[in-house]
């Protein structure tokens, strides 16, 4: 009798896992059988490939470690990963969270605690725009507006299936205070998958001509990925998901 179990939970996009499916019992004169398996292809972060997924937030929006505080416009302090996360070629060890919707591990040109940009027109890639950053969608909102909700952080899971969860939970808009934007971008130990769960994004303020971009930069703006119809515009979306999978060249041993 041969047997083997796996967790259904393995087969998410942040935990390597292998599948060799049924359970298969051989007859005692029957000295060997085929087994063939399958398993999570990961790739290199050379490059990316954007695809819809179902709107099924794995993560509460509430509840995590918060930052930028009633506080408009502004970058986290530094704040440390539990775990190693490639991004476009590179590890990572530290991030900043921008209180207009975006994740960025550069810390070099984007100072902790200091000021987090509102105003752009350009499309990514672009200099212009937040270098080797995640766009979970970046728009000017404004947390500091009374009974916004609070921009948050919390770690999930056990190595090497940890998940990064970074939630924008009812935000208003900046100068439109009647409308607001919920966010979660999550990122993946281990497969370095990004994922942007969006939940409502209206379109129409008039203020920054609406823009907002959902998508992710390098750290020359020389590439960038976006999901499609979501580079900077005033679009509207309710209920969508996207994940950024690496798709370079395997690294699968």
């Amino acid at each position: 009798f041969f047997f083997i179990s796996f967790s259904s939970f393995a087969q998410g996009p942040g935990c390597p896992n292998v599948n060799a499916g049924e359970d298969v019992e051989l007859d005692c004169d029957e000295p060997c059988t085929d087994l063939s398996a399958t398993f999570l292809q990961t790739g290199e972060t050379t490059s990316y490939e954007v695809t819809s997924i179902p709107y099924e937030p794995p993560f509460p929006a509430t509840g995590g470690t918060p930052v930028s505080v009633n506080t408009d416009d502004v970058w986290s302090p530094t704040i440390s990963l539990p775990f190693e996360f490639c991004f476009f070629g590179e590890s990572y060890d530290e991030m900043l969270i921008g209180s207009n919707g975006v994740v960025t591990f550069d810390l070099i040109t984007n100072d902790p605690g200091g000021y987090c940009a509102w105003s752009f027109d350009e499309s990514v890639p672009d200099s212009n725009l937040f270098l080797n950053t995640i766009f979970g969608p970046y728009m000017d909102i404004d947390p500091s507006v009374p009974g916004s909700g609070q921009i948050n952080w919390t770690v999930f899971g056990d190595a090497p299936c940890r998940t990064m969860v970074v939630n924008f939970p009812s935000i208003p808009y900046f100068s439109c205070n009647n409308l607001n934007m919920t966010t979660q971008i999550v990122m993946y130990e281990t497969t370095n998958v990004v994922e942007v769960y969006l939940e409502n994004r209206t379109s129409g303020c008039a203020w920054n001509d609406g823009n907002a971009v959902l998508g992710i930069q390098n750290q020359d703006a020389s590439v960038g990925f976006v999901a499609p119809g979501r580079n900077t515009g005033d679009w509207a979306a309710i209920e969508e998901a996207w994940r950024f999978t690496p798709n370079g060249e395997s690294n699968v041993d």
